[in-house]
């Protein structure tokens, strides 16, 4: 007798830092996980913008945050898939300088005329920075300085995690 699993909403978020990488997305979701849980689906990840956002590195650290403005836009990848158990994990990892918004990203996979890019806009959550401002540094993170780091930042960032 086969058995019929419930159907689960999956949701959809927006990622503009470390969890980017699959690497560092599926390590957070599988260590919050038991053994009987079921595992990490990933349905898709869609490269995308947010408008309306600057992304900044927070200081001291290699990870970075999105404040609101108006004239700049954040580069990221809307993410397909997430169940309600893998939001709480990641919920717990973001920890209270962040808070979970509703926002709309366009995916960047193509562009129109005008070089912006076109096709409808993906309804998405993603974590805002609301801690001061002052913790941030004035230069947007650096991703690829970041990937080069994902294997120590795994290892001692996340160590306890």
């Amino acid at each position: 007798m086969s058995r019929v699993l419930p159907e689960v909403a999956s949701m959809i978020f927006f990622f503009y830092g470390s969890l980017i990488f699959p690497k560092v997305l599926l390590r957070i979701l599988q260590s919050g996980r038991n053994k009987n849980d079921d595992p990490v689906v990933i349905e898709e990840m869609i490269p995308a913008t947010l408008k309306g956002y600057k992304r900044r590195k927070v200081l001291g650290t290699s990870y970075p945050a999105i404040i609101k403005d108006d004239n700049s836009e954040t580069h990221g990848v809307a993410v397909k898939g997430l169940t309600p158990r893998d939001i709480s994990i990641l919920d717990h990892y973001e920890g209270d300088q962040y808070m979970k918004k509703d926002v709309e990203v366009f995916p960047i996979n193509s562009k129109g005329d005008n070089g912006q890019p076109k096709g409808a806009p993906i309804s998405a959550q993603t974590y805002v920075w609301i801690d001061s401002p002052e913790f941030l540094e004035d230069q947007d993170w650096d991703q690829e300085e970041f990937k080069k780091r994902t294997d120590e930042y795994l290892e001692e960032e996340l160590r306890n995690f």
